[in-house]
């Protein structure tokens, strides 16, 4: 995520006229313009599947023949700026939103996003996962409810594992290993398939090895919070004894026990793993199908005095806070966030959901027992047992940059307790300008 800062009006506008340079992409039902109907622009990303997206939305329109959802799509970062261009104008050309979660938080405190409180009942929010609810909301307020969400498993090198002598970890919810185990096993295997270390391979390693979705569980696996229940505190929450001991753990892994390699972004680690540089990854369902090596995955670690904390949260629908058609954009929401959309979606695009009836079933379906369909029953089980998601402040971007940062000094050698406490003073200067 880039950093989020406020930008005048002259900005604001001179980013608009550049708008055909972020390579917008408006697409529309061909009845879209029919007289009569109300047409509903959603402001998304251009990463989702086009057949699938376009499949839901033509389906939705087929439900509703009197009204039309244009889409007008941009690349994660494209999306952004552009949200801050035309909600930050507020402009009513809009009515449809896609915010990553993060986000959600930020954009209500600008002023973008319309609550929808009035929209969803309280069973209704009962029909989505008590996280997705509660990262879809500000100060009390229910903004933007998750168009899915996502999950991390802990894969494994069976090649290696075999090689090294160190079994398989088993898929069995209640043998869930711990990161002590994990770290205990990545240096058997290293030691025994690269003793002088010259072939490139590693033990362990997190594929995002320094972004705060993925480190974070770390801390909150010992009881550490990211964040105060105000939305901006930082200090005695992330330099407090779980933050300074679970980084202590993940300095060692680059620096003590060298099982991680230093130097490779978070971009490439999933392709060490991939072409068998890595013996145990924590890393995304993607690798499931994304990996040809002999492969296998179960839970993610915690640590043994602490609780399972999993990755996760992803994206969710807003209603522009000026849109013209909040009441028909509400609905359109609600069948995409719990309504048939939201299944079709999940079959379609195949992203772990939020709805608790599609995790349910995935629990349960007997096509979800074997490999590599059984990724998504831990992944269920992950989103509703021990789901971990980012912090829930209108800071978010600051506090993702501060805290790449310091993660990025921490696995090159700086001290934990030091670089946790620089990040605290970083962070409250960040904060300074969201409490006005």
């Amino acid at each position: 995520m880039k950093k989020m800062v406020k930008r005048s009006i002259a900005f604001f506008l001179s980013l608009a006229l550049a708008i055909p340079l972020f390579g917008c992409n408006s697409k529309a039902s061909k009845n879209s313009s029919s007289s009569g109907k109300t047409t509903l622009t959603f402001l998304t990303l251009s990463d989702w599947p086009d057949e699938g997206l376009s499949t839901v939305i033509k389906e939705y329109e087929k439900e509703n023949p009197n009204v039309a959802v244009k889409l007008e799509t941009y690349s994660a970062d494209q999306l952004s700026q552009i949200i801050e261009v035309k909600l930050g104008t507020k402009s009513d050309k809009y009515d449809v939103v896609s915010v990553d979660a993060p986000k959600v938080a930020a954009y209500t405190q600008r002023g973008y996003l319309l609550p929808m409180d009035k929209y969803f009942t309280a069973d209704e929010k009962k029909q989505l996962t008590n996280t997705s609810v509660a990262t879809g909301s500000w100060q009390g307020k229910f903004m933007a409810p998750p168009m899915d969400s996502s999950s991390q498993l802990l894969f494994y090198n069976k090649d290696l594992l075999k090689a090294a002598g160190v079994a398989f970890p088993s898929s069995d919810v209640s043998k869930r290993m711990t990161y002590e185990e994990v770290l205990a096993d990545a240096e058997k295997v290293q030691k025994a398939v690269d003793p002088k270390g010259n072939k490139g391979i590693y033990g362990f390693m997190l594929e995002q090895v320094n972004m705060p979705y993925q480190v974070d569980a770390l801390p909150n696996s010992l009881g550490g919070k990211c964040i105060g229940s105000d939305g901006f505190a930082v200090d005695g929450v992330i330099n407090t004894t779980p933050w300074i001991k679970a980084m202590t753990f993940y300095s060692d892994l680059f620096n003590k026990y060298k099982v991680s390699g230093k130097g490779i972004g978070a971009n490439n680690v999933g392709n060490y793993f991939r072409s068998g540089k890595v013996a145990f990854l924590v890393g995304g369902t993607w690798n499931v199908t994304e990996a040809k090596i002999n492969f296998g995955y179960t839970l993610n670690p915690y640590f043994k005095d602490g609780k399972p904390a999993t990755p996760t949260d992803s994206w969710h629908f807003a209603i522009a806070k000026n849109s013209k058609h909040a009441d028909e954009a509400a609905k359109f929401i609600k069948y995409m966030s719990i309504g048939k959309g939201a299944d079709r979606w999940f079959e379609l695009d195949g992203n772990v959901p939020s709805k608790v009836s599609l995790l349910t079933s995935i629990q349960t379906d007997k096509k979800y027992k074997s490999s590599p369909q059984s990724a998504y029953r831990l992944a269920a089980y992950e989103e509703m047992h021990a789901a971990n998601p980012r912090p829930v402040t209108p800071g978010y971007s600051e506090w993702e940059d501060v805290m790449k940062n310091t993660f990025e000094d921490i696995r090159n050698g700086e001290a934990p307790a030091a670089a946790l406490n620089k990040a605290v003073s970083q962070i409250n200067t960040a904060m300074t300008k969201y409490k006005k």
